[in-house]
């Protein structure tokens, strides 16, 4: 190694004046431009992850401002429909299913049915009919849930009765004395054209889109992705930045690697109070693609400007040592 080193300066050594001074000041700047260069196409990266962070920011609000009041939506209504049940002279089974077969609107909200389950576990109507009347649901956990507490549970899951994604959305019914009757539910098919569909309806650029976390079930309640709608959410560990996001409640920009291993930069956004998070994601690759052709048009540029300086250098010399060449010729 050594012996090679000093061939290569013994070479350079042998070299004439103006073509030592034309390398050494081709080194320098070259190694100037390069820093030149690398400073600007990292700072351009810095640029372009903080845009894309931002972009992803507001496009999780967005959808989560949107689902907030599509679900709110559903709420009053079953709430109200709930009011006017608790306040029938007397709610009982036929008196409550000629009310819910009078609320066609609300067929056209809840995709599946609507239906009315007493405190003692049983449907005792439903709209549209479809057979369903005196299933039991004691062992429920969304029914129970909403006895125990007496207040609404959202739910997504895959219906029994549907078979197919449902969201789930029920309310208590309180009469006037406080008690609890039971509970009013609407079920919505997660279809095509429904606001809880985003697969293949609703994309973040060309290869990103959107995950929206029910936290209490800890599973994807919708997603672009096909293949995660309704399954459980990643282990903890396997997506850092989805831990931080769950336990310490960020919703800012982040970058991490999820658990298909895709490079992503995302924002999320809560949705009713926090029991829903929705998350806009962007591959890296796509994020940073227009910047790859800007880094290498930023690298030839400088490698270009490099090999141009050493050749007006080379040439600078050369006519500035002539002279010198010339005298030198003369006394030989």
């Amino acid at each position: 190694m050594h012996l090679r080193a000093g061939v290569w300066t013994d070479a350079f050594s042998a070299l004439p004046l103006k073509i030592k001074a034309a390398l050494l000041s081709m080194l320098v700047f070259t190694v100037g431009i390069g820093a030149l260069a690398w400073h600007v196409a990292r700072g351009l990266h810095e640029d372009f992850e903080t845009l894309t962070g931002h972009e992803q920011a507001t496009a999780a609000s967005f959808l989560a401002r949107t689902l907030d009041a599509e679900l709110r939506f559903r709420l009053d209504t079953l709430n109200v429909m709930a009011e006017h049940i608790a306040a029938l002279p007397e709610p009982s089974p036929r008196a409550v299913q000629d009310y819910l077969l009078t609320q066609p609107m609300a067929n056209r909200l809840f995709t599946r049915d609507v239906y009315v389950i007493r405190s003692y576990g049983e449907r005792i109507a439903e709209s549209p009919v479809r057979g369903h009347v005196g299933s039991q649901y004691r062992d429920t956990a969304y029914f129970a849930r909403l006895m125990a507490s007496r207040k609404p549970v959202i739910r997504v899951w895959f219906g029994r009765f549907a078979r197919q994604p449902v969201l789930l959305v029920a309310v208590p019914i309180i009469d006037r004395h406080g008690n609890l009757l039971g509970a009013m539910c609407g079920a919505e098919l997660i279809e095509k054209g429904s606001h809880f569909y985003l697969t293949e309806e609703v994309r973040n650029g060309q290869t990103g889109g959107f995950h929206v976390y029910a936290l209490e079930q800890r599973i994807f309640a919708a997603s672009t992705d096909a293949s995660r709608v309704l399954r459980p959410l990643p282990a903890p560990v396997v997506n850092p930045l989805l831990d931080r996001r769950l336990g310490e409640g960020y919703m800012g920009p982040g970058r991490t690697v999820d658990s298909k291993s895709v490079d992503l930069i995302s924002a999320a956004a809560p949705v009713m109070d926090g029991q829903w998070l929705v998350v806009s994601y962007l591959p890296t690759a796509e994020a940073f693609a227009p910047l790859r052709a800007a880094t290498s048009r930023i690298y030839g540029g400088a490698a270009l400007a490099a090999l141009l300086s050493g050749a007006l250098i080379w040439f600078g010399l050369r006519r500035a040592l002539l002279p010198l060449e010339r005298a030198t010729q003369r006394i030989g």
